[in-house]
């Protein structure tokens, strides 16, 4: 016999989900190969043609410069890990001194400021975010970016003349575009924003101080909202609320969702530990089904829990369970859910246990073992102490438990042999059902 054990939705959801999971895995992956592939194979080329047709004429600061002859590629800066300025074969035939001297100061200026290498991590970040429009545009404004920002850099060295420079910019834009997608040209950029932003004056130290706390003040917000709608829908939830003090409690609750419509029926099942303290508020979600949970002490056995429902309509929709520590309360919500749905039923299973067992989860996997024996080794594993194990028989099962609480365990251990576990705070009790 084989008993395999999940924690939460139904084993055929989860394998389901499970092989969805790795075929969009597996999807994106092959996406990010391919876009990388074509951006490799571009400068591949573009760089053995620059080897072929290129002509070294001088040294600018430090870069070589070389000629494409027969070609009208450039100016720009080209390559990663050994920048080059290329310039066209017509280069000293269309520009005169002054105006080779600020193109080539302005490809230095990009290798200075390390825009190649930033460039790079845009498109591998591209690649890897193929499938998001807005990833393409994005690499398209970094690009922007770093032609304003060197304009900018630029118009900061003594010497340079706005006027000169924008003549120089007009000029450049009639040249072809460079066909690699890891070179910084000049005629890729809108050149009316270019020349706009010559003529603005430099940001004073409040701007710059005001424009880095409002950017950290987005980020902070961005961050809170993605932390707090990490929930994936359809998946359970948990969560405890509330001010209390005092010993600590477990509601084991396994939750069932039906939703008919017409002949159909959908149902979502889930098994769920909520860890909280006496008047303490707790919540557990199913799909589109929030609970509300409140829980009262009412004395050394027994216990009261308050569980509303806060999706549909359902009369009542909020229902008192009383019962003794380690037994199950059951209770049932009928009511209408949205407009689709013609009925929707909520069951609940309840078990109120002293402490948290759930805290520390079971991984195993056991084959041939008697049920008592595997009873003893989630037992010792868990930290709780079996009252009666000789209940249990010793008929040798198998069972494969993966991230499972503890009490749900012991539960369906108990019902294989045709018993039910009570719990008692640590101790567990096995019964005749």
């Amino acid at each position: 016999m084989r008993w395999d054990a999940v924690p939460a939705a139904a084993t055929s959801t989860a394998r389901l989900s499970f092989d969805a999971a790795t075929v969009w895995l597996v999807v994106w992956l092959l996406g990010w190969a391919l876009v990388l592939l074509y951006e490799t194979v571009r400068q591949y080329r573009f760089a053995r043609r620059v080897r072929r047709v290129g002509q070294p004429t001088q040294s600018y600061a430090g870069l070589p410069v070389v000629r494409l002859s027969g070609s009208a590629e450039g100016p720009a800066l080209f390559g990663c890990w050994r920048p080059k300025i290329l310039v066209p074969a017509d280069f000293e035939r269309c520009y005169d001194t002054d105006e080779r001297t600020l193109i080539l100061a302005h490809e230095r200026m990009h290798a200075r400021r390390g825009d190649l290498p930033c460039l790079l991590i845009g498109v591998v970040l591209r690649a890897a975010f193929w499938f998001n429009p807005m990833s393409w545009w994005a690499l398209r404004c970094l690009r922007q970016d770093q032609e304003l920002a060197c304009d900018a850099a630029m118009l900061r060295r003594e010497g340079t003349r706005p006027r000169r420079y924008a003549d120089v910019l007009l000029k450049a834009q009639f040249s072809s575009t460079l066909p690699a997608p890891m070179g910084c040209a000049w005629q890729t950029h809108p050149v009316k924003e270019r020349i706009t932003m010559l003529k603005k004056h430099r940001p004073t130290v409040v701007r710059r101080i005001s424009g880095v706390l409002s950017a950290a003040l987005l980020a902070g917000v961005l961050v809170t909202a993605v932390y707090a709608n990490t929930a994936i829908p359809g998946e359970p939830t948990v969560s405890a609320h509330g001010t209390a003090t005092g010993p600590e409690y477990q509601l084991s609750i396994a939750m069932q969702v039906e939703s008919h419509h017409g002949k159909d029926v959908h149902a979502q099942s889930a098994d769920m530990a909520l860890c909280m303290r006496a008047a303490q508020y707790g919540q557990v979600m199913l799909g589109d089904v929030v609970l509300n949970t409140h829980l009262h002490v009412l004395s050394d056995d027994r216990v009261a829990v308050d569980v509303k429902v806060n999706k549909g309509a359902y009369a009542p929709d909020t229902k008192q369970l009383t019962g003794a520590f380690g037994h199950v309360m059951h209770t049932e919500f009928l009511g209408q859910g949205d407009a689709a749905a013609a009925e929707r039923r909520v069951r609940l299973d309840v078990t109120p246990i002293r402490g948290c067992p759930a805290r520390n989860t079971v991984s195993t996997k056991m084959r041939d073992k008697s049920v008592r024996d595997a009873a003893e080794t989630i037992a010792a594993t868990a930290g709780l102490i079996l009252d009666n194990p000789q209940a249990l028989s010793v008929r040798e099962v198998s069972f494969h438990f993966k991230d499972m609480d503890p009490v749900k365990a012991m539960h369906l251990l108990a019902q294989v042999d045709g018993k039910r576990a009570v719990f008692d705070g640590k101790h567990v009790r096995f019964e005749a059902q």
